[in-house]
């Protein structure tokens, strides 16, 4: 559970909780690969050290990943009736031969 710093103020610095997720883990992978390219030992976890960087502010966000996540919900597919391309013949004769395993 995540007490320090709390998602509320994370949310201020990223607004959408997946980017935030996104952004802390792009982070949290470029403070690990620093560490190993330079041979140092990190006191705490990458992802502790991104978090922190995020609620400082120190960690800019793409506003086009921000645009994206943020709009997400208006980009969906809306969803289609299922098989309606499949002839049901077909189908009936693939249930017929058992669990449409193809047998070798």
């Amino acid at each position: 559970m995540l007490l320090y710093p709390s998602l509320d103020s994370l949310n201020d610095e990223v607004p959408n909780r997946y980017l935030l997720v996104n952004v802390v883990a792009r982070k949290a992978r470029e403070i690990a690969d620093d560490a190993e390219n330079l041979g140092e030992h990190l006191t705490e976890k990458p992802v502790t050290l991104a978090i922190n960087e995020v609620a400082a502010g120190e960690v800019q966000v793409d506003p086009e990943d921000l645009y994206n996540a943020l709009n997400a919900d208006e980009r969906r597919i809306p969803s289609s009736p299922v098989l309606s391309s499949v002839d049901h013949d077909e189908m009936d004769e693939d249930a017929e031969d058992g669990d449409g395993a193809e047998e070798e």
